[in-house]
């Protein structure tokens, strides 16, 4: 009977971890303008939230390659007991548009972007030799805003742009461009909009 309780439990341990997946040894720490996740035990990290303070004339955002020495492999990533922390780029909506009043962040789809009042502002994003993952990221949440236009109230919809510079020691990734496409394979990665 013993045996059989030792079991059961080291089966309940081996499938809760496997469920949770790594996530339960990462923590999260917020440094300077970047949340990060990092993880003691596997010896690296990931990048979380980003908040830019910058010139918004000119968007250039270079991530670090490392955090407490180990290397950032990963855009986005889980903490915890699989809490999300991804990655996305928090800017300063008043900057970002003086003119207009910010009603809300989100996703939009191909078709409703089409069809709605948008401008587009560009993002220099510089990702480093490490990254082997974009795990969990938010890079097309656009922002809602609305604006007096010939005396009326519009919404105009700011969508980020991306173009992508990345290490050429990458061994995951590669930049061309400024598109971010899969070493491997050569696919373009989806989850930025790209400048047209």
């Amino acid at each position: 009977m013993k045996i059989k309780l030792t079991l059961i439990t080291i089966v309940c341990i081996a499938l809760s971890i496997l469920l949770c997946g790594c996530c339960l040894w990462y923590d999260a720490e917020h440094e300077g303008n970047i949340t990060y996740g990092y993880s003691d035990v596997f010896k690296d990290a990931f990048i979380g939230f980003y908040t830019y303070n910058g010139d918004y004339d000119n968007i250039v955002i270079e991530l670090p390659n490392y955090y407490k020495d180990y290397p950032l492999t990963s855009l986005g990533g889980y903490t915890g007991r699989g809490v999300p922390l991804p990655f996305e780029i928090d800017f300063d909506t008043v900057k970002l548009n003086p003119n207009g009043t910010i009603k809300y962040l989100t996703f939009m789809t191909d078709d409703e972007l089409k069809e709605a009042n948008t401008v587009q502002f560009d993002i220099t994003l510089h990702i480093g030799s490490n990254i082997q993952e974009l795990n969990n990221t938010d890079t097309k949440l656009v922002y809602i805003f609305t604006e007096m236009k010939n005396g009326e109230e519009c919404e105009v919809v700011y969508i980020p742009t991306y173009y992508i510079i990345c290490n050429e020691k990458n061994k995951t990734f590669y930049s061309k461009d400024g598109r971010l496409y899969h070493r491997e394979t050569d696919q373009l990665v989806q989850c930025f909009y790209y400048p047209e």
